[in-house]
């Protein structure tokens, strides 16, 4: 599940498919801190999840056991689900191609998109979809890809001299703004 309540001692019926991180459910497998068989469990449901053509499903209802959409879709959760599932063997061709061509097509790739007609829900563009799709790109063995997101990316730094090399906009940030490009980054620099 994606949380639990202590204080009403409850926990939802979803679990967000982009918190299934299987390097750092190995890791802790590895400590013996989760078993194996919870990790296979993770292992498989990222691996065996649907998508619609291009776009993987938001959660996970542990419940009815079902896949669960959203109708407009969130390029972060999109990648990070992504990339988790490029750690099994699962044909990723769909989405890589999607934002291929839309780069391609646009230079751009837009926060969100509406999942019937694949067009931008969204006119801004976020530097974390660029840190992690530099990551998705690496991951597909893309360097020119990830190297041209890359060079986008950092069109998106912030000029406020007060934040100098930080990704704000209007004295205004988010740590993952600035954390996922600089994973990026590092993932360029030592692939």
């Amino acid at each position: 599940m994606d949380f639990y309540d202590f204080s009403k001692q409850e926990v939802p019926d979803t679990l967000a498919l982009a918190y299934v991180d299987l390097s750092t459910l190995k890791g802790l497998m590895q400590e013996g801190v989760l078993d194996e068989g919870a990790y296979r469990r993770y292992h498989t449901l990222l691996q065996e999840m649907p998508d619609d053509g291009v776009f993987y499903p938001k959660s996970f209802n542990v419940v009815t056991r079902e896949y669960e959409y959203e109708v407009t879709v969130n390029l972060i959760d999109q990648l990070l689900v992504a990339i988790h599932a490029g750690e099994t063997d699962r044909d990723q061709a769909h989405l890589y191609q999607f934002l291929k061509h839309k780069f391609d097509q646009t230079g751009k790739l837009f926060g969100q998109y509406m999942r019937t007609d694949r067009t931008a829900a969204v006119k801004y563009e976020s530097p974390s979809v660029y840190g992690l799709a530099i990551m998705f790109a690496l991951q597909q063995g893309d360097r020119p890809l990830a190297e041209q997101l890359y060079e986008r990316m950092l069109t998106l730094k912030g000029n406020d001299v007060r934040y100098p090399g930080g990704y704000v906009f209007k004295a205004n940030t988010h740590i993952f703004d600035n954390l996922l490009p600089l994973l990026g980054e590092y993932a360029l620099e030592n692939e």
